[in-house]
Parts: structure tokens; C-alpha cells; sequence
């Protein structure tokens, strides 16, 4: 008896579920796929600027041939500046006078007032 129940003891320990997965093997896939997404977003980003940088210079590029090539003969020519006008001075007949017949009339400040308002 003991032996029949040491024999099924040992199968039941020997076998390996169904359900059984090696975890290290789980994990390196797990890892892997990590790695992988994160290369691919590094490259998409470098890809990115790379695209924008090109096109920024390819605009650029376009931009100062176009300058080069635009068509400027039917254009007139900038006028000359014209000279300087003389100065005209104006006779003024009427004398200055104030505009104002009164004058205020305030009384006299002493020193010693303005010394103690400063202060």
C-alpha cells in the first residue's frame, strides 16, 4: 500500500499541468514587445522631425527660386524724390499783443515760507 500510494504520488509531482507556462519565457516575450513598441515610437518620432525639417527647407528652397524667377521688366521704375520746396516766409502786420488785459497780482512769498514748505 504504501508503495501504490509513493508510485501516484510521484506521477501526480512528475507531470506538468496543461496550465503550467514558463514564466521566464512569459516575461523575455513581454520584455521583447516592450522594446520593440519602443523603438518603433522612437523611429516614428525621428521619422517625424526629420519630415518637418525636410519640408522646411524644401519650402525655403522653393521660396528663393521663385524669387529668382519672378518677372520684374513690366514694373516701373521708382520715381525720383522731387526737390525741396522753397521756404515761404509770411508778412505778419499785426504787432504781439497779450492775450489777456489783466495780470494776476499775488502777494509777496517770504523765504522763511518757502523754506518750510520744502521741508
Amino acid at each position: 500500500m504504501r508503495i501504490l500510494l509513493i508510485s501516484i504520488l510521484l506521477i501526480f509531482c512528475s507531470c506538468e499541468s496543461a496550465t503550467h507556462v514558463d514564466i521566464d519565457a512569459v516575461i523575455e516575450e513581454k520584455v521583447q514587445e516592450r522594446l520593440n513598441e519602443f523603438q518603433r515610437v522612437v523611429m516614428q518620432r525621428c521619422r517625424d522631425r526629420a519630415m518637418a525639417e525636410a519640408g522646411d527647407l524644401a519650402d525655403s528652397i522653393i521660396i528663393e527660386q521663385a524669387r529668382r524667377l519672378r518677372d520684374t521688366t513690366a514694373r516701373p521704375i521708382k520715381p525720383l524724390r522731387p526737390d525741396q520746396p522753397e521756404l515761404k516766409t509770411l508778412e505778419d502786420s499785426l504787432e504781439l499783443a497779450p492775450l489777456f488785459d489783466t495780470t494776476l497780482n499775488l502777494p509777496p512769498v517770504k523765504e522763511k515760507e518757502l523754506k518750510s514748505r520744502g521741508n
